[in-house]
């Protein structure tokens, strides 16, 4: 019977043993591949936001572009150049990062040409700026769609991210499956330490109490258990039913703070832990005493000697002697702060990253908005246009916000409201310009702190919530003011104002542009002195208005006049004179006809009138009310009048006096001739076809 136990005892105690460095095995393998997994997972996540800056810095570089392209400010030209050198870079770094991903070689090698080639496609839109001016440079723009290269890649980063999206994926399960297998490998492996351990000491118990004689046996075995015990680095713990300490090892001892784990015993939780957590101990324990059931797993945060908390995975299991009857508990808890910790740093940086996808998905969403509203502002062709346009991309770019924009009247003394989205009932539509406190100030102006919290007067009162007004200038010019409103107690995000202030400049400059656009047109086809459209758009209308008669099969009316002796106001009164005998029959002329007549100086004091529409006898009577109104015309030039005006006019009709432009032209200009020759002051009417 001694030889038996003996054997049990020995069997037992290597089995403990054995399973131990087994455990120590696993767990050090379990541990190194999640290491290897957290690394694998860290740089995929690397890798991902390697991809997010590459992509970022192109759509920036492209940015800059195009704000390049519209105010050829060299401070975007070298955003653009730095953001080309970063998205580089970052390139680079991706290649390196993901030599073991044959196919993101694949696509990185597609990435490098087309990035190469979106360069050269913006450089070549900055020269086509300096080279041509704005004008050139959107054509160029819109010829290009709008930086097709640049779409496509964006369309290549996002299969770039959306690998290494997969890969974390499949890295992070791979983590957790260690994780799990880890904690298994722990669970099981201690539980079967501790089974091993009870039974081994169960054993020499038994020993002891039936064979004296094999006392220092039974010592060499305590002494190993308690080595045992005290070489575990997990918590483990023994107690009676009545939830008293029977024996604590080192670790254990150490964590509720004592110095002689013998001095535990006999000692309860309570004279450790607060009541809550020895409660909760106690309930745990009378559970398993009562099923005979152990309870594994128990994750609870414990507070330590110190201040200082932890993390414990804890087990508790009954304790049953040799008749069956349950005399107490035996429990063992790992630390596992550290790998709680690391659990929730990777949830952290998850829910980062999550966030960092969705701020740039945003980021991404706006600058392709912001490229389509640029491409559209830059093809208007009116104001009213562009106000349309930003009527409909307001609502898409500042998605919650209602707004409006309010242009600067011609006299400057009132600002109207051109173009709203959302509720704007809180805005005054007309307003004087010293009633917003951000056309006083020359920057933008809200509720905000950093815009000067200080109320516009053209905002209602009564309006509860944040604002912003940010004015629009354009080559030293006030054009207007643009608002924005977000009832409640949300202030505008610094993002979102920054994103007016581009939406502002851009808007802005697009309605500046359409001025000039319209200035230099009038001054193209406009003749400065009388205001009267010149010879050279009267050439280019007259083939319009002949074809579109040649389509409706209705006549055309054409009359040239010329004024008499104009030389001798000239000579009479200096140039001076003339001029205002020229600007006073300009004038005359614009009022007695109509808005679809064209009438232009075609040289010297020479003047031709179109009339679309008109018969002979309808045209014969306007030129005769036009001669008889010259008579009448009081012509006064530094306090003198300059006596009476005279004109000759000869008529010819489309297609009666002639087929073509010049043919219809020359037939009046002969009957001019005619006119002149019988006498001055009359007008006659051209002679045959010709």
């Amino acid at each position: 019977m001694h030889a038996k136990i003996e054997r049990y005892a020995q069997i037992g105690a290597g089995l403990a043993g054995l399973s131990m460095v087994l455990i120590s095995v696993l767990q050090y393998n379990e541990m190194r591949a999640l290491g290897e997994s957290r690394q694998w997972v860290f740089h995929t996540n690397e890798v991902i936001r390697e991809i997010a800056e590459t992509r970022n810095a192109t759509s920036t570089a492209e940015s800059a572009a195009r704000g390049f392209a519209l105010s050829a400010n060299p401070a975007m030209l070298r955003v653009m150049i730095d953001a080309l050198k970063e998205a580089g870079l970052h390139e680079h770094e991706i290649r390196s990062m993901t030599t073991d991903n044959p196919r993101q070689q694949r696509r990185l090698d597609r990435y490098e040409r087309l990035l190469a080639e979106h360069a050269n496609s913006l450089q070549e839109l900055i020269d086509i700026r300096r080279e041509r001016g704005s004008t050139a440079a959107a054509d160029f723009s819109a010829v290009t769609n709008g930086g097709t290269t640049g779409l496509v890649l964006d369309s290549l980063g996002k299969e770039l991210q959306n690998e290494e999206s997969a890969l974390l994926a499949a890295r992070v399960q791979t983590q957790q499956r260690s994780a799990a297998n880890t904690q298994f490998i722990c669970t099981a492996g201690s539980l079967f330490s501790i089974v091993m351990l009870g039974a081994a000491g169960l054993l020499i118990r038994f020993d002891l109490r039936r064979q004296r004689l094999l006392s220092a046996e039974l010592r060499s075995e305590k002494d190993l258990f308690t080595t045992l015990m005290n070489t575990v680095p997990d918590s483990v713990y023994f107690k009676d039913r009545a939830g008293r300490f029977l024996r604590v090892n080192a670790s254990m001892a150490r964590r509720v703070g004592i110095a002689d784990a013998g001095s535990a015993i006999g000692k309860s939780d309570a004279d450790f832990n607060g009541p809550e957590h020895a409660a909760k101990k106690r309930a745990y324990e009378e559970q398993v005493m009562q099923t005979r059931q152990p309870v594994i797993g128990i994750e609870e945060k414990e507070s330590l000697p110190g201040g200082t908390e932890a993390w414990m995975l804890s087990s508790m299991l009954p304790i049953v002697d040799e008749k069956g009857t349950v005399t107490g508990t035996f429990g063992i808890s790992r630390d596992i702060t550290a790998s709680k910790h690391s659990e929730q740093a990777l949830e952290t940086a998850n829910s980062k990253l999550a966030a960092w996808n969705a701020q740039l998905e945003s980021r991404n969403r706006e600058i392709v908005l912001l490229a389509e509203m640029s491409e559209l502002l830059q093809t208007c062709n009116s104001e009213a246009e562009a106000e349309s346009i930003l009527n409909q991309y307001g609502r898409a770019l500042c998605p919650g916000l209602a707004g409006s924009l309010s242009m600067t009247k011609p006299s400057r003394n009132l600002v109207e409201t051109t173009a709203s989205w959302g509720d704007t009932s809180a805005l005054v539509t007309v307003f004087a310009p010293e009633d917003c406190w951000a056309l006083r100030r020359g920057r933008s102006h809200g509720s905000g702190q950093a815009q000067g919290r200080l109320r516009c007067a053209h905002i209602d009162p009564a309006f509860e919530g944040s604002f912003l007004c940010i004015p629009m200038m354009a080559h030293g010019e006030t054009l207007g003011v643009l608002h924005l409103l977000r009832p409640g107690n949300n202030e505008l995000t610094e993002a979102e104002c920054g994103l007016a202030a581009m939406v502002g400049e851009q808007i802005g400059q697009s309605i500046a542009n359409l001025r000039l656009r319209d200035a230099l047109k009038a001054q193209s086809i406009r003749d400065p002195l009388t205001s009267l459209f010149n010879r050279r758009y009267m050439e280019e209308s007259i083939e319009r208005e002949l074809h579109r008669a040649n389509r409706e099969q209705v006549p055309v009316g054409a009359i040239m006049l010329d004024l008499d002796h104009f030389k001798q106001f000239n000579d009479s009164f200096g140039h001076e004179g003339g001029d205002a005998v020229l600007r006073a029959f300009s004038e005359l002329l614009g009022s007695q006809t109509r808005r679809e007549d064209i009438v232009c100086r075609y040289g010297g004091e020479e003047f031709l009138i179109l009339v679309p529409g008109a018969s002979q006898v309808d045209t014969e009577a306007l030129t005769q009310h036009l001669v008889e109104s010259a008579r009448k015309l009081v012509v006064v030039s530094r306090g003198r009048e300059l006596g009476v005006v005279t004109t000759s006019a000869g008529i010819a009709i489309y297609p009666v006096h002639g087929s073509s432009a010049n043919l219809l032209i020359r037939a009046a200009d002969d009957a001019l001739y005619r006119a002149k020759t019988a006498g001055r002051d009359r007008w006659m009417v051209a002679e045959g076809l010709r």
